[in-house]
């Protein structure tokens, strides 16, 4: 990690991040950093003295990538990763949303009332190909590799979950703890999320949406995954799984009952880093969400399939249309 303390600041017109080095009453002693938390930050030998410091994050906008049809793959099957992804392969556990019947134009109240169920996905990302140099800010390149967007075997039904925004998870990598939060501080809700989606666009039945992934992902501690690593991903009270990494492929296990890879957005920053919040108008602004990810599978007669036996299998037999 390049900082230790991050903070964002402006020297005239230039807003800058910074390492937070020293604090001399009011006036902040910052090493300035290049580039962008959420993609890569770079240290520099620039110190500066500022007398303000702004907020960290200056707003949580909604970031969507669409993954291709081809970027689907089940819970069981073998993920080969062309050698051109492996240099910097990184995990991205999130809770997946099946959208049960079309919904267009939709209100936050009745989103979840077009839910089918929930399962897991991974968004598995080629950081390599999502370096601002590499990408040109277009990050879906490195997400939609064959086999990308690997879901679980078993949608649970919406009923069996009445709060999406109350499940806890841990994550771990070679049984080290990673990741230990809940949805409940998701800053954009499944609710939200479904009905700003749907602004406009029709979101055809069987559409599924991954919901963004928390802190703890590779990326930003420079571990990404190697021959032979093992990610478990738990959920209380719902179920846990497993993933291994090999040298041409990473292999998915799982048991029968789970959501295949429920993780979501947590925080990048300390709680109490400034006052401002969706919620009230003085709290804390958790985090900037890692992306939400968009893809369109439409099935044909979704609403007679039991949300039980409604497998991955019958996924992958159906078109993917991708907006």
């Amino acid at each position: 990690m390049v900082f230790k303390r991050l903070v964002r600041f402006a020297i005239g017109d230039r807003i800058s991040f910074g390492d937070l080095l020293s604090v001399n009453g009011d006036t902040y002693k910052v090493r300035r950093l290049t580039g962008d938390p959420f993609t890569m930050l770079m240290t520099t030998e620039d110190i500066v003295q500022v007398d303000e410091l702004l907020c960290p994050i200056d707003h949580t906008p909604f970031i969507i990538f669409v993954k291709p049809a081809h970027a689907l793959a089940g819970p069981f099957d073998t993920i080969e990763i062309h050698p051109d992804a492996r240099e910097m392969l990184d995990y991205e556990g999130e809770l997946t949303v099946v959208v049960g019947r079309d919904a267009k134009n939709i209100s936050e109240n009745e989103a979840l009332d077009y839910v089918l169920g929930y399962t897991a996905g991974n968004d598995l990302s080629a950081r390599n190909f999502q370096l601002p140099e590499a990408s040109g800010m277009q990050f879906g390149y490195s997400k939609s590799f064959d086999q990308f967007g690997p879901i679980g075997h078993t949608i649970v039904a919406a009923s069996e979950i009445p709060d999406p925004q109350d499940l806890r998870l841990v994550t771990r990598v070679n049984g080290q703890v990673k990741q230990q939060t809940s949805t409940i501080d998701m800053i954009w809700s499944v609710r939200q999320i479904i009905s700003h989606l749907s602004r406009g666009i029709t979101l055809r039945k069987g559409t599924v949406i991954m919901t963004g992934t928390p802190a703890g992902v590779g990326f930003f501690n420079r571990e990404f995954l190697k021959v032979g690593d093992v990610v478990e991903v738990e959920i209380e009270g719902v179920a846990s799984v497993k993933m291994k990494s090999g040298i041409l492929d990473i292999a998915v296990e799982t048991t029968l009952h789970t959501i295949y890879y429920l993780i979501w957005r947590e925080q990048y920053y300390p709680k109490k880093l400034c006052a401002r919040s969706r919620r009230t108008e003085v709290a804390t602004i958790r985090s900037s969400p890692l992306p939400v990810t968009i893809t369109h599978h439409h099935l044909p007669n979704i609403t007679s399939l039991p949300a039980s036996s409604f497998t991955h299998q019958q996924l992958a037999q159906t078109h993917v249309l991708v907006y």
